[in-house]
This record gives structure tokens, sequence and C-alpha cells, in this order.
């Protein structure tokens, strides 16, 4: 099953959004670079639970036409810094603006991700490897990077 991806907040350097999911790994998806300084609301707290307040978040949907357990994601970009931090929402909702990238009732599916996981091209592990978490819509949520340790 191959879902349809859609960005919510960036905007394309080089390739196509729907190359991060096509199978072949001669292509890619570059977004502009963006610190995303102006959307400083992780989605996540710091219990664990989802922030659905309408905080602006940019996003990259995965929309699978029903509702699916994904225990993996890998995504493929083209740079070794081509998306920041984030965390993965799952959603029966979809996103369709910046302020609706997290909304009640989603769930925090994994995260917090690092800028080297996600650009790594490799298998990411999601919250769906060890509980039950089944949705249509799967989102990595991206919000201020956080400063260097």
């Amino acid at each position: 099953m191959q879902p349809d991806v859609s960005m919510i907040g960036f905007l394309t350097a080089d390739g196509a959004i729907a190359n991060m999911i096509d199978g072949d790994d001669a292509t890619f998806w570059k977004p502009y670079a963006d610190g995303l300084d102006s959307y400083t609301v992780p989605p996540v707290g710091e219990s664990g639970s989802v922030i659905a307040d309408g905080s602006p978040r940019p996003a990259i949907q995965f929309d699978f036409g029903e509702s699916v357990r994904v225990p993996q994601f890998r995504v493929k970009v083209g740079g070794r810094a081509s998306l920041g931090w984030c965390f993965l929402i799952a959603s029966d909702l979809p996103a369709t603006s910046l302020t609706d990238t997290v909304q009640p009732g989603d769930v925090n599916a994994g995260g917090l991700y690092t800028v080297a996981q996600m650009n790594s091209n490799a298998a990411i592990d999601t919250n769906a490897r060890t509980i039950v978490i089944r949705k249509r819509f799967w989102r990595f949520v991206f919000f201020k990077q956080p400063p260097a340790a």
C-alpha cells in the first residue's frame, strides 16, 4: 500500500514530495532550508500527550486511505539536514493547514526524532511497534529545533 503524501508549511527546493515514498532510491525530495524558528510549540508535551492547541506547526502527511498500523517508516530526502526535529502523529482526521496538524484525538506515534534519524534514509521505528495504533493519517510534525546540547 502506497500512501498519498502531502506537505503543510514547506516549499519544495528540489524533487517532488511523492519521491519520498516512490521506492526509487535515485529520486528524493528536499524542502527549502528553514530553521522552523516561528514554530516554537512542540506537538507533544513532556507527558507524551499530544498538544492540540491550534499552534502552527508544519507537517508532512501520509494518507493511507484507511486505518493502518505503521511500525516503521522510511523516508528519502535530498540532504543530511533536509528535515528537522519532529514527532510522528497518527490521526483519523486530515490536516489542511498549519494550525490543524495536531488535533483532538490524535496519538503520539513516535519521536522525538532527531535530524540525523530523519535524514538517514534508514527505517525509523514508531510507537506502533509495541502499541496497537491504527489510524488513516500519519504526520511528521515539526517545530523549532532544540538548542545544541
